[in-house]
């Protein structure tokens, strides 16, 4: 039995790559059932080994809309699917949505889950950059899932686009493989996603070694698509502005244990 101890931000607030989960939770039949969608990106939303959806974000998500009174299916898929599900479909919802200027008009922001600062990650030993500001010279091959704000922020630190390497859903152990395999030099991810997989014994103590983080402060949202029902969208925001739903009590000093076998 493993812990990985994962600090929960003051906010409202799956092992296989590929897997699809499912949860219902459609006894109200007075609106349309959402279709809420993620992806594996523990701790924070991935699949246990019952094969159903979980994390610190995930049941942050299930309590809202239990406690708001809307019918919903959460979906974990790849990022890929995710997004084009959420924002093509009719009513649904995704999380954990990073919340930048590129996105802020192809969705409803329902509310924040997490807070978080992006590590650029690179593989321990001879041969790796020395800082951030070397990168822009093209010599080391960066790894991110295509369509997702990764691209984005490497995009923005003037990396080349010769040297960025797009890649379909692959979550942050995926991309430490490639790392660790050499075929990428380096990723962007959350110091807490990486050791959730070095606690699970996924990714070696000594294998990835920090360059630093990007000066940028990420926020992480439950976001509804344009094609969400009126009333639907009415029912979540009800929700918020009614103080139905209460965020559990949390302080940054407090940390919540996933466990795991």
């Amino acid at each position: 039995m493993s812990v990985v101890r994962s600090v929960v931000f003051p906010l409202l607030l799956a092992f296989s790559f590929g897997a699809q989960a499912l949860e219902k939770n459609t006894e109200n039949t007075t609106y349309p059932t959402l279709r809420v969608f993620t992806n594996t990106h523990p701790p924070y939303s991935y699949v246990d080994h019952n094969g159903e959806p979980v994390g610190i974000a995930t049941d942050h998500v299930r309590a809202f809309l239990d406690r708001a009174g809307v019918p919903y299916e959460i979906t974990v898929v790849g990022w890929k699917r995710a997004l084009q599900s959420a924002s093509l479909e009719k009513n649904t919802l995704i999380y954990s949505l990073n919340r930048i200027p590129e996105r802020e008009d192809q969705f409803h922001w329902i509310m924040p889950l997490n807070q978080k600062k992006l590590t650029i990650y690179i593989r321990n030993g001879e041969g790796a950059p020395q800082d951030i500001p070397s990168l822009v010279h093209g010599d080391y091959r960066a790894v991110c899932n295509m369509g997702s704000s990764q691209c984005e922020f490497f995009e923005k630190l003037k990396l080349p686009q010769r040297s960025v390497m797009a890649v379909p859903a692959l979550p942050v152990g995926g991309q430490t493989n490639l790392l660790l395999g050499g075929r990428a030099d380096l990723m962007l991810a959350d110091k807490t996603v990486v050791a959730w997989y070095v606690s699970q014994g996924s990714v070696g103590s000594g294998a990835l070694r920090s360059l630093g983080e990007i000066d940028v402060d990420v926020l992480d949202y439950l976001a509804a698509g344009k094609n969400i029902d009126a009333k639907l969208l009415d029912a979540l925001m009800s929700a918020l502005r009614g103080g139905s739903y209460t965020s559990p009590e949390t302080s940054p000093e407090k940390s919540q244990e996933t466990k795991t076998d």
